[in-house]
C-alpha cells in the first residue's frame, strides 16, 4: 500500500492509506475545528437553520423544489474564479453535490428533536466553500429550514429510522434532476460528497442514477446496521443499507475518508465495505 503524507494547517500531517484512503491525523478533525468556528460566527446573524445557513453561504443562490415530504432546499454556487483555483479544472466537466449529515435527530438517547437541523454544524455547507468547482448543496426533506414549527408532512421517521429510507433516496434524487434543470446543467456528471449519514445518501442515490462521475464520503455511515450495533442504537428498520446494496459500477469512482480518532463512525467500521468494494 502507497503512504501519502499531506500537511493539515490546524493539525499537523495527513497520512492517506490505499486503498481505503483512511485519514491518519485528524482529517476531519481539522475540519471540524475550522467549522465550528466558522458555525460560532454564523450564530451571531441569527438562530434559525436558514439564518444560519445563508451567513455561512453568503455568495450562493438559493432556491427550493417541492416534495412530497417537505420543500427540499437548494444552494448553489459558481465556484472561484480561475484565477483564485489552486488546482486546474478537469478535462469533463462536473457539477459536485454536497449532502449534509443527520443533524441532531435527538435530544437524548430517548427524546427525538423537533427539527433535527435546530444544533446541526452544517459541514457540508462549510466544506462546499472551499470547493473551486460548481457545486449544488442539496438539503434532506425536513432539514434546514426555519420554521418554528416544521411542515406537518415532517414526521420524525425522516430523520430517524426512515433517514435513508427508499422515498427519502428517491425524493433527493429527483430535487437533484429538478435542480439540474434550473440550473441549466442537466447533461453535466456528478460527483456527490457526504458526511456523515450524508455519504449513506450519496451511495444510495448513486444507485438510482446514470449520471454519476464519482462518489466521495467523509466519515460516511457504509454499514448502518453494523453501526447502530456498536453504539446501541435501535436498528434504522425503515432505511435502505448501502453495505447491502449492489457495487457500484467501476467506471463510478469512490473515495471514502475516516478520521483516525473518529469515535461515532471510526475506520474499523469501514473497513468491510472497503474490503467489500474492490474499486474503492
Amino acid at each position: 500500500a502507497q503512504l501519502i503524507s499531506w500537511f493539515c494547517p490546524s493539525t499537523g500531517f495527513i497520512n492517506w492509506v490505499h486503498p481505503c484512503r483512511f485519514i491518519n491525523c485528524l482529517f476531519i478533525n481539522c475540519l471540524f475545528i475550522s467549522c465550528f468556528f466558522m458555525s460560532c460566527l454564523a450564530l451571531l446573524s441569527g438562530c434559525t437553520p436558514v439564518a444560519r445557513m445563508q451567513a455561512i453561504c453568503a455568495g450562493c443562490s438559493e432556491f427550493s423544489q417541492a416534495s412530497a415530504i417537505s420543500p427540499i432546499r437548494i444552494w448553489v454556487r459558481q465556484g472561484l474564479p480561475p484565477a483564485t483555483q489552486s488546482i486546474p479544472e478537469p478535462p469533463a466537466q462536473t457539477l459536485h453535490v454536497y449532502i449534509e449529515n443527520d443533524g441532531a435527530p435527538f435530544l437524548s438517547t430517548t427524546e427525538i428533536a423537533a427539527n433535527p437541523s435546530l444544533r446541526a454544524g452544517f459541514l457540508a455547507l462549510h466544506l462546499m466553500q472551499q470547493d473551486p468547482r460548481a457545486s449544488l448543496y442539496l438539503s434532506r426533506p425536513c432539514y434546514g429550514f426555519g420554521f418554528n414549527e416544521l411542515p406537518t408532512t415532517c414526521h420524525p421517521r425522516y430523520w430517524t429510522n426512515a433517514r435513508y429510507s427508499a422515498e427519502v433516496v428517491q425524493t433527493l434524487s429527483h430535487a437533484l434532476d429538478e435542480a439540474k434543470n434550473h440550473i441549466n446543467k442537466s447533461s453535466v456528471k456528478i460527483v456527490l460528497i457526504g458526511h456523515s449519514g450524508g455519504g449513506s445518501l450519496a451511495l444510495l442515490i448513486a444507485q438510482l442514477r446514470d449520471d454519476v462521475a464519482a462518489v466521495i464520503t467523509l466519515a460516511g455511515n457504509l454499514d448502518t446496521d453494523a453501526w447502530t450495533k456498536l453504539h446501541g442504537y435501535s436498528p434504522l428498520d425503515e432505511s435502505l443499507n448501502p453495505f447491502t446494496q449492489p457495487l457500484l459500477p467501476p467506471q463510478i469512482k469512490r473515495w471514502h475518508f475516516a478520521g483516525a480518532n473518529d469515535t461515532n463512525i471510526p475506520p474499523v467500521l469501514m473497513q468491510p465495505s472497503c474490503q467489500k468494494d474492490a474499486h474503492a
